[in-house]
């Protein structure tokens, strides 16, 4: 049971990976307008200040276990316990989500950069009339 159940919880973290890398990859980030590009790069920067904070916040808290045993009579030892391990566990959740967004805001800024693209793509249009698909060609041009 123990091993199934671990089988599951790893192939979800896997799914959730993989459609992850998708999302912000350069040929993604080719394809999308610029409207849906300033969302990821909204999202991107939000993340990354959350993640600052994260990185802050979590250091400080490790370091205030000290400072209240020193002002005070003392702190408990499950208090200061939970403010320890509280700083860390923030801490290690936000220098791996600084890192990534840090990574994601640079890929989509370069994506942002390229001042001129031309990109023939095949599509598909509805044809009303026919109510049927037809085949086309799309050109894009970014600039």
């Amino acid at each position: 049971m123990k091993t199934t159940l671990t089988l599951g919880v790893l192939l979800l973290l896997f799914t959730f990976t993989g459609f992850a890398q998708r999302t912000y990859s350069e040929e993604n980030l080719a394809q999308l307008s610029p409207e849906e590009i300033n969302v990821l790069l909204k999202q991107a920067n939000e993340n990354k200040t959350i993640a600052w904070v994260f990185t802050i916040v979590g250091p400080v808290s490790m370091a205030s276990m000290f400072v209240f045993n020193e002002v005070s009579d003392g702190i408990s030892f499950q208090t200061a316990g939970l403010l320890f391990f509280g700083g860390a566990l923030v801490t290690i959740i936000g220098i791996p989500m600084l890192l990534v967004n840090s990574s994601r805001v640079k890929k989509i800024n370069k994506s942002m950069q390229d001042k001129l693209s031309l990109k023939i793509a095949p599509c598909s249009f509805h044809n009303y009339m026919a109510q049927g698909n037809q085949m086309g060609l799309t050109l894009r041009i970014r600039f």
